[in-house]
């Protein structure tokens, strides 16, 4: 059941504002740790300088 239909009025600035009262902010995403390694890895970047 949303807000509005259970009789809440919500826009986009208030949301906003709400988050940012309760300590929510927009994060940019972090990469934590490599994927991996792997032993073909300058084969690949020599093949697309080739075409």
């Amino acid at each position: 059941m949303g807000l509005r239909s259970a009789g809440f009025i919500v826009s986009l600035p208030l949301i906003s504002k709400l988050l940012k009262k309760h300590g929510y902010v927009k994060r940019k995403a972090q990469k934590k740790q490599t994927i991996g390694t792997n032993k073909n890895r300058n084969a690949q970047f020599e093949n697309i300088a080739m075409e």
